[in-house]
């Protein structure tokens, strides 16, 4: 059974990861549009397919908790704890493993990223950013809800929290094996990135 952690130590680590995925996410608006739409000829998704996925994922989670950190009927006290539900446990342990995952259909449809994928992802990080500081005022366990996979798979609003910086820490890692493959397109002379 997981050990109770103090949230604010926790929202303070998460907010600090976000802060640093924006600061990689800068390093990609500089990709030319054959750069982000590259696949690796093994298979896989290339950076933009990458990046649709997290935008797919994160809005699937962030307007639920952006309800849920507005009407929380519980309030944070000074000192509260905060540990993972049983299934949330398992859905941020399972985020840093080295195996890989059947993505849910709901998450998957990324065969045509859109135009402005790198813009979208960043919008979403500053959206965590600012849910972050609002949730100070919450209480993470006690704050209840279901997974947008199933709502058969309860998590509270600390498994959400923790989830997102978790899974975008994975797959960008996932973009930098992308851009560090031998065959990843040499940038453009010209410049011509694509719109972010």
């Amino acid at each position: 059974m997981a050990t109770a952690i103090s949230q604010d130590k926790q929202r303070q680590a998460l907010s600090r990861q976000t802060r640093e995925h924006m600061t990689r996410i800068e390093g990609l608006r500089s990709l030319s549009a054959d750069q982000l739409a590259w696949t690796p000829p093994e298979g896989g998704w290339g950076v933009a397919h990458v990046l649709e996925h997290l935008v797919i994922t994160n809005d699937n989670y962030l307007p639920m908790m952006d309800r849920l950190t507005r009407e929380a009927s519980v309030g944070a006290q000074p000192g509260d704890g905060w540990k993972p539900s049983l299934a949330g446990g398992l859905l941020i342990k399972s985020m840093t493993s080295p195996r890989r995952f059947k993505t849910p259909k709901l998450f998957s449809d990324v065969m045509h990223p859109r135009d402005n994928v790198v813009a979208a992802f960043t919008d979403q990080l500053r959206r965590i950013e600012s849910l972050l500081e609002a949730a100070d005022r919450v209480s993470w366990r006690h704050t209840r809800t279901a997974s947008p996979v199933s709502r058969f798979i309860p998590l509270n609003l600390g498994d959400c929290f923790t989830v997102l910086p978790a899974h975008n820490e994975r797959h960008l890692g996932q973009i930098d094996r992308v851009m560090s493959h031998t065959r990843f397109p040499a940038g453009s002379e010209s410049g011509h990135p694509t719109p972010s």
